[in-house]
């Protein structure tokens, strides 16, 4: 099954390919006993659901080819925020939130 979201103690590794670097590092700090606020990641796998829905990949892909975007709705963080997210997404962000 695919892990959208993982709490900082649940992971069993550090992996900055699947947690990103400062996430990686929180969950690091955790395992180690360090105090840090409780929290949650969404993994790598979460990014890869997002880009996959709509053709976004596609249109990202398009933007870093170097076609100008004429609106502000059309830059990569616009295409991101305009995304809808899966239900599975979605719910995964709402079990840990």
């Amino acid at each position: 099954m695919v892990q959208y979201t993982l709490a900082f103690d649940e992971c069993d590794s550090v992996d900055p390919q699947r947690l990103g670097g400062k996430c990686a590092s929180l969950v690091a700090l955790t395992a180690a006993r360090v105090p840090v606020p409780p929290g949650f990641v969404l993994t790598s796998e979460a990014y890869a659901a997002l880009l996959a829905v709509d053709g976004l990949n596609h249109r990202l892909e398009c933007g870093a080819a170097g076609r100008a975007c004429s609106t502000p709705e059309q830059s990569f963080i616009g295409l991101i925020m305009a995304s809808p997210i899966t239900t599975c997404l979605w719910r995964s962000v709402c079990r840990r939130w």
